[in-house]
């Protein structure tokens, strides 16, 4: 009885300025594919494969499925608690307060340090491609348009961050035909099961270190929970939305993993895990192919950002108004853009300081 009660106060608790109900379930899947993004697998491809052994396809599949445990309750949780609190919200209603003040403060710790890497990731490739232009300029040319877009609204953030993923998408596919071209041409057999399991090389440690390595990759479909105040969906579409955003993401990332092991052959000729994709790229692919894949994950970076920049700031939204964090400011939403502004411009501060301030390994460690 206490639970019911709490939940339709949560729900339906009256505020002056509420948050404006636009998205559907196509754009919280194209927002956790933005914040995960389709082309991850392709900058994690050397180290997963070298800490596998060889055994990359086969950790995605197992990543996969410990995810599916993880999507299918938080699935379960924003049915109960249908507000843009997410793990704060879970934590301290079904849990214990305190205990949803630590994960609140742990969420945002995630969302924090997402953004900074992503605009130094981001940053970094686009100095390689353009040198003239320094990183430091390049964090704020990425950060001031993020702010901007989720500032004005989340109708327009979730169009733009359609349009990143569809070009992610299309780096997945425009990969995949290059790499089958180079497959079926070079005389190489595409279907092997050894790309999948090699028993000569098998290693249920070496398989779980690289399970672990995998999550990395999924980290963001959560944060689709952030939006439960921004949809015309119910709670258990946000939950489907959530499922088939693990299911989409994993095909692409099983496809150019299972691809990219094909052309590599065998992982102890990669000599630097870094770099091992870009090597692949080189080998199967012209100047254009390599511009562009670098390009799609400097775009990646950019939705990362975006979805992450959101996110955060309504986790916030959901600790000012149960004033953990000061309401006054945390709890405010602009009355013209329904957005929660002050948190927006809070979080994209940090992010650049961050950036600009701080090195890749550190903020990655």
């Amino acid at each position: 009885m206490e639970t019911e009660k709490s939940v339709h106060d949560i729900a339906f608790r009256p505020n002056k300025i509420e948050l404006k109900r636009t998205l559907k379930l196509r754009d919280l899947v194209i927002f956790g594919l933005g914040f995960m993004a389709p082309v991850a697998a392709m900058s994690l491809f050397g180290i997963i494969t070298v800490v596998s052994e060889g055994h990359s396809v086969l950790s995605y599949i197992i990543g996969f499925v410990a995810m599916l445990f993880t999507a299918y309750s938080f699935g379960k949780m924003v049915e109960a608690y249908p507000v843009a609190g997410s793990t704060y919200t879970y934590a301290q209603h079904a849990l214990h307060p305190k205990i949803g003040f630590i994960a609140g403060w742990g969420m945002l710790l995630d969302y924090l340090l997402i953004p900074m890497l992503t605009f130094l990731i981001s940053s970094n490739f686009a100095h390689a491609l353009v040198p003239s232009i320094a990183v430091w300029a390049w964090v704020l040319i990425f950060a001031i348009p993020i702010t901007v877009v989720n500032i004005i609204g989340i109708e327009v953030a979730a169009k733009v961050n359609t349009v990143l993923v569809l070009l992610m998408i299309l780096a997945v596919l425009v990969f995949a035909i290059s790499a089958g071209h180079y497959i079926v041409t070079g005389n190489i057999s595409l279907i092997q099961f050894e790309a999948i399991y090699d028993p000569s090389h098998f290693s249920i440690g070496a398989i779980i270190s690289g399970s672990a390595i995998v999550i990395v990759a999924y980290l963001g479909f959560d944060a689709i929970t952030t939006l439960a105040e921004e949809t015309n969906v119910g709670g258990n579409k946000i939950g489907l939305a959530i499922m088939f955003t693990c299911v989409i993401q994993t095909i692409f990332y099983v496809s150019v993993t299972y691809l990219a092991v094909i052309i590599v052959g065998h992982y102890t000729v990669i000599k630097n895990p870094d770099t091992a994709f870009f090597n692949i790229l080189d080998t199967i692919g012209s100047l254009f192919l390599q511009t562009f894949i670098t390009a799609m994950i400097i775009a990646s970076g950019v939705a990362s950002a975006l979805a992450s920049q959101s996110a955060s700031s309504r986790l916030l939204l959901g600790m000012g108004r149960d004033n953990v964090m000061p309401k006054k400011f945390f709890g405010y939403i602009h009355p013209k853009y329904k957005t929660p502004v002050n948190n927006i411009l809070l979080m994209s501060i940090a992010g650049i300081i961050g950036a600009l301030s701080l090195n890749m390994q550190l903020v990655s460690d």
